[in-house]
């Protein structure tokens, strides 16, 4: 069944045979030859861990149907149904990967605790020896039966497991930037930078002193963030990584030197340390 995998066969039918295997082991595990020793509420919580789709799956449900082939039906039915269901919710493809992944992830779990319960078989098959039996044939014997249980422990894992896997698409990655946009991106940055430059300009003719930058309009998207630091009355401004210069929030009046208890420059009478000496 590996090399199935590997080989990138079509797995449906395999994976159809197993989930059929399994609906044969359900019904003569719990439904025996009398139908009044029949284990429906046995059988109903194994469908339920397969994670069927379908109507009247449970105790009560399959207790309506009188004979084991119509319960088999039942369940054999429900499996085309999760099937399709799968398929349409998924895609066929997709369905197809999931399928493959299940098998293959089975198998090797299975394969390596296969191979360690064989070795640890060999090394205890030689004191058989002492009780008149050969050694080979009883590794033989007991190596094949392991692996007949190896198959079914396959058929159940993949069976019991399928429909119970959730399908999470990734999102797709941001597309590359083409050599265009880069360069257009080049020339919007240089052309920012103009605008800055342009308002140093106009601070040496008495304008209003703005980082670079910081000129209004489209510049100031360039702006990362805006944090309150650094000494009262004034913020700091980032641009990406780069830290501009401080700049005042307000510019204070020119303060005339007086002594404390003089009174105040503003008019107000008081002394200045009661009032703007504070």
């Amino acid at each position: 069944e590996r090399d199935k995998v590997l080989n990138n066969e079509d797995l449906t039918e395999t994976v159809r045979l197993f989930l059929d295997d399994e609906i044969d082991t359900l019904v003569e595990t719990h439904l025996g030859p009398i139908v009044e020793e029949w284990d429906l509420e046995g059988l109903a919580n194994a469908v339920d861990t397969m994670n069927l789709v379908g109507d009247h799956l449970d105790a009560d449900g399959l207790a309506d149907l009188t004979t084991r082939d119509a319960i088999d039906q039942r369940l054999r039915q429900a499996v085309d149904d999760t099937i399709a269901q799968r398929e349409e919710e998924h895609g066929a493809d997709t369905w197809a990967l999931v399928e493959r992944m299940v098998l293959l992830r089975t198998i090797d779990s299975l394969w390596v605790e296969h191979l360690t319960e064989l070795d640890d078989f060999r090394r205890g098959v030689g004191l058989r020896g002492y009780g008149g039996t050969d050694p080979l044939n009883e590794f033989k014997r007991e190596a094949f039966k392991l692996y007949e249980e190896l198959r079914g422990f396959i058929r159940h894992g993949v069976a019991s497991t399928i429909f119970r896997v959730t399908v999470q698409r990734q999102q797709p990655p941001p597309p590359m930037l083409s050599p265009a946009q880069i360069a257009a991106m080049r020339s919007n940055g240089a052309q920012s930078s103009g605008d800055g430059h342009a308002a140093h300009a106009g601070h040496s003719h008495g304008a209003t002193p703005v980082p670079p930058g910081l000129g209004g309009g489209a510049a100031a998207p360039l702006l990362s963030g805006l944090t309150g630091g650094g000494r009262p009355g004034t913020v700091r401004l980032q641009r990406g990584d780069e830290e501009l210069a401080p700049v005042a929030s307000a510019a204070k009046p020119a303060v005339p030197k007086v002594g404390r208890n003089d009174p105040c420059y503003c008019g107000s009478g008081l002394k200045f340390k009661k009032c703007h000496g504070r």
